[in-house]
């Protein structure tokens, strides 16, 4: 019974999924409803407790994945595999879904963005978003072709582990590399924009270069003045476990809020046939 702008959640799940997650809807001195009367299909209240502020997107910390991956034909390799991410990482690539079925998000982008064909707020932000997360994703597949994802480059931002503070070293030393090593810092890569903390020498000419295709999409964050971010080129997966199932095999793993669980499977597996598939 109350308006819909009171109803709020720091991210959506997947679609395809049994998930937990935290709603708050807005009750200022009314009582707590009554979970007895709440009755709809395929959901739960799990628990219900008053808080003073609303959720806010991206609010959350971190999501927890328990994936059961089947029909595994190279178990013994997929082990391997799994030692190698638990111990190296990933690179923290978006994933297809943010580009949408056959990336139409990103077609949609040029048409709307670049060439002035109407569409609504959401849509805009839902394109922006998709051109931003393709561009990043360039910049790591391109560190990766060169073997410095994971090794500095002149001129490299780093990022603070567990937070949005970027920054850049004086003078790269021993130091910070067992920083890099151990996790407490990150390098990373851009979201394109206006200002922000910029990378510098090497790694600014790198990006530049890579950027180059992509100028008009520049040029239109610059018009709009929005602000450019930085975003770690690898997700850890410390706490990585695994467990085998008869002939499946199960994961679990949390990662860091904006992270996506499938750009951990892509390093996995490959799907023979995805229309035969679907994600539970």
């Amino acid at each position: 019974g109350v308006l819909m702008k009171h109803v709020s959640h720091s991210g959506l799940k997947d679609k395809w999924a049994d998930t937990v997650q935290w709603f708050s809807v807005q009750l200022p001195g009314k009582d707590n409803p009554d979970v007895a009367q709440f009755d709809e299909p395929n959901m739960t209240i799990v628990q219900m407790r008053r808080h003073c502020k609303k959720l806010r997107i991206g609010a959350h910390k971190e999501n927890l994945f328990v994936i059961r991956m089947r029909d595994i034909e190279a178990h013994d390799l997929l082990i391997e595999r799994l030692h190698v991410i638990k111990r190296e990482g990933v690179p923290n690539y978006f994933g297809e879904q943010r580009f949408g079925l056959q990336r139409r998000n990103l077609i949609q982008a040029e048409a709307c963005l670049l060439n002035g064909r109407r569409c609504k707020r959401e849509q805009r932000s839902l394109y922006l978003s998709a051109v931003r997360s393709y561009v990043f994703n360039v910049l790591v597949s391109h560190r990766i072709e060169q073997d410095t994802i994971a090794h500095y480059v002149p001129g490299d931002v780093l990022q603070l582990s567990g937070s949005r503070s970027c920054f850049q070293a004086d003078e790269w030393n021993e130091e910070l590399q067992q920083r890099l090593k151990s996790g407490d810092v990150s390098l990373t890569a851009a979201l394109i924009g206006l200002g922000g903390v910029q990378a510098q020498a090497d790694s600014l000419a790198f990006e530049e270069a890579v950027c180059a295709p992509h100028t008009a999409w520049l040029d239109y964050v610059k018009r709009i003045k929005m602000k450019a971010q930085r975003r770690q080129m690898i997700v850890r997966l410390d706490d990585l476990q695994w467990r085998s199932v008869v002939d499946d095999i199960e994961l679990a793993f949390t990662l860091p809020a904006g992270s996506f669980a499938t750009a951990v499977l892509r390093e996995l597996i490959t799907v023979a046939d995805p229309k035969s598939h679907q994600m539970l």
